[in-house]
């Protein structure tokens, strides 16, 4: 049975799954919200303060997703073949755009949307912004997710479910100093934890992107890096106390 939400904008759409989602049981370091969710929203440009909340480079995503997800054109919308995230995308008769999406993250919900939304008016379909339906299988986080997801839910108002607190404690132990995060050899997941220290304003993208190119995992280098790191967030003026250097 699909899980039903009313037409809302998208931006308080995503907020609402986010905090369902952190409350949602852990499973091999993966969060899984276990239902099928089906529910209408309208794209409003509230989109993009939660994509800024979320320390998420839009227009990087956009052309990975360009390059990725190139659509197999119908007369009514377009197909995504052998795709992990984005399957399907239809106009119905009304203009009511329907847009069916696997295995996705919260925030990846609003840059598919606007990737199948450019695709649609670059092929020249028309539909109706206020008026889209969402089916969504899979939904998930990696748990290493939660202490970004958890800083979002704070600024925006809302509670933090008990669990995901004790997950985010837990990991912020774990990854105590920035030399534990610079040595994080998958970068999937170091990615994640950099985005939380920009979020907070430890790092900028500019520090980020620097450790996140490096290969050079000798405990050696990483002091180098860390100490390289610490000393440029100073010159900046960028808050060093939420990872121990």
């Amino acid at each position: 049975m699909a899980f039903i939400l009313m037409n809302q904008p998208l931006s308080e759409q995503i907020k609402m799954l986010i905090f369902k989602l952190v409350k949602s049981p852990e499973e091999k370091g993966e969060i899984l919200f276990g239902r099928k969710l089906v529910f209408r929203a309208s794209y409003d440009e509230g989109c993009t303060e939660v994509l800024e909340s979320l320390c998420i480079r839009r227009e990087s995503v956009l052309k990975y997703l360009e390059h990725k997800y190139v659509p197999t054109w119908r007369p009514d919308g377009a197909r995504f073949l052998k795709q992990k995230c984005i399957q399907l995308a239809l106009i119905k008769p009304d203009g009511t755009l329907f847009i069916h999406i696997k295995n996705s993250e919260c925030h990846k919900i609003i840059t598919d949307t606007e990737h199948v939304m450019h695709l649609m008016e670059d092929h020249g379909l028309q539909f109706d912004r206020n008026k889209i339906i969402f089916m969504v299988e899979n939904l998930k986080a990696n748990k290493d997710d939660l202490p970004l997801y958890n800083a979002c839910l704070r600024e925006w108002g809302k509670s933090v479910p008990y669990s995901s607190r004790m997950t985010e404690k837990f990991i912020r132990f774990k990854y105590k100093k920035f030399i534990d995060i610079a040595a994080i050899k998958k970068n999937s997941i170091q990615k994640k934890h950099l985005r939380y220290l920009v979020k907070m304003g430890q790092i900028d993208w500019e520090l980020a992107r620097i450790v996140s190119h490096n290969r050079n995992f000798k405990r050696g280098n990483l002091f180098i890096l860390s100490k390289f790191i610490k000393l440029e967030a100073e010159k900046k003026g960028l808050n060093n106390t939420i990872a121990k250097w």
